[in-house]
């Protein structure tokens, strides 16, 4: 192996790094733009599929998770 083939070597083992190095941020940055804008699409006209969320809601707001909350008790037993 002489000198220009090792440089070759080299040169193409970087730009090909750097260009899955791009490839993977271009896919996060298509998949967070997805994630933000996407928004359900029903295909079934009469109404939803059997086992779809019904209510419209993707995530729990803070009433719901204080309607489900429940407070810790502490039994006290005293025997004489």
């Amino acid at each position: 192996m002489d000198i220009e083939q090792a440089s070759n070597f080299l040169i193409g083992s970087l730009l090909n790094s750097i260009g899955f190095v791009v490839i993977c941020i271009a896919i996060t940055v298509v998949n967070n733009v997805f994630a933000k804008y996407w928004k359900p699409v029903n295909l079934w006209y009469f109404g939803p599929l059997p086992g779809q969320d019904t209510t419209g809601r993707r995530f729990e707001t803070p009433a719901d998770m204080q309607a489900q909350k429940v407070e810790p008790t502490v039994e006290t037993t005293t025997t004489k």
